[in-house]
């Protein structure tokens, strides 16, 4: 997909030098100045699509392990040897599972996934949550609602606006 898009940001690129090249100059000047625009503009558009969808993701992975912590199928019986986090026993109450949720972290729901080596300490701080859901922090500026960084040590809870 990505490769995709950068062949047509560079046949974009080769046709518009091309057809100025035919009208002069001047032409050839004004033309290749809006053709670094529009190859510029395109490889931010790439860029910010793989944040974008590394997002989503890891917008999914947080709710699911809250959820799974609160239903009682993520605990310290069936998880427990995967995350640092300190999971309810697969007997504890409902309050109990309620608080565990409300104190697991990004890094806890990213370990029990296996997804630390993507979501590294470093790129975690590309995103935020606004009004509960994660959003890339480059595509996030547009939106309404308060931004919160993200880091390895926000609560669930936090992130998710519980």
């Amino acid at each position: 997909m990505k490769h995709t898009r950068i062949f047509a940001v560079i046949m974009t690129a080769v046709l518009a030098v091309s057809a100025a090249a035919m009208t002069g100059c001047d032409k050839v000047k004004e033309a290749a100045g809006s053709v670094k625009n529009a190859v510029t503009s395109m490889a931010d558009q790439v860029n910010n699509f793989d944040s974008n969808v590394d997002a989503s993701k890891l917008d999914d992975v947080l709710k699911n392990f809250y959820s799974g912590i609160k239903t009682g199928s993520i605990n310290e019986t069936t998880r427990g040897q995967y995350v640092t986090a300190a999971l309810p026993a697969a007997n504890a109450t409902s309050a109990e599972r309620d608080s565990a949720a409300a104190q697991a972290t990004v890094f806890s729901a990213l370990e029990d996934q296996g997804m630390t080596s993507h979501f590294t300490e470093e790129y975690i701080q590309g995103f935020v949550s606004v009004d509960g859901n994660i959003k890339a922090k480059n595509a996030a500026t547009s939106e309404a609602g308060a931004a919160l960084q993200l880091t390895y040590n926000t609560t669930l809870a936090q992130a998710l606006g519980h």
